[in-house]
């Protein structure tokens, strides 16, 4: 009788345990808020580099432009921070933002037009990471629905 009420009681003991484990499990889940951010973000980012082609740079102008975009890129990356279970988005979004960045210094370093074919490949590059960020969004749960 006593061992049978033990096998019981670490039967309700694994069972509390399985649940709280279940309960405590942080998903990341899908954020439609996010993919628009991102989506509105990569448009802006590739205006910006349309005009790395298109004619030499007016620093002054690009500078306020790309701090803009930067600005937004912060706001971005906060928004993300604060939701749970969340730090394959927020590393994303950091690389690309050091690859805007980066691609930025390259151009107002070199004081040149990029040709069209670099700005393209310099445009792919970044809108392929921002593609991989948004499809990762994409991938995620959708809160309520069970799979």
């Amino acid at each position: 009788m006593k061992k049978n009420y033990l096998t019981k009681l670490c039967g309700v003991f694994i069972l509390g345990l399985m649940l709280v484990s279940c309960a405590s499990a942080r998903l990341a889940y899908y954020d439609n808020e996010t993919v628009k951010n991102l989506t509105y973000l990569k448009v802006d980012v590739k205006g910006v580099y349309k005009q790395y082609s298109e004619f030499k740079i007016n620093a002054e102008e690009v500078i306020r432009e790309v701090a803009a975009i930067d600005l937004t890129f912060d706001k971005v990356l906060e928004y993300e921070k604060a939701k749970e279970a969340n730090s394959e988005t927020v590393k994303q979004i950091e690389i690309i933002q050091k690859m805007f960045a980066r691609h930025f210094q390259e151009r107002i370093s070199e004081q040149k037009i990029w040709p069209g074919e670099f700005m393209q490949m310099k445009l792919k590059n970044i809108q392929d990471a921002f593609d991989i960020a948004i499809k990762t969004e994409m991938s995620k749960n959708m809160k309520g629905n069970w799979l």
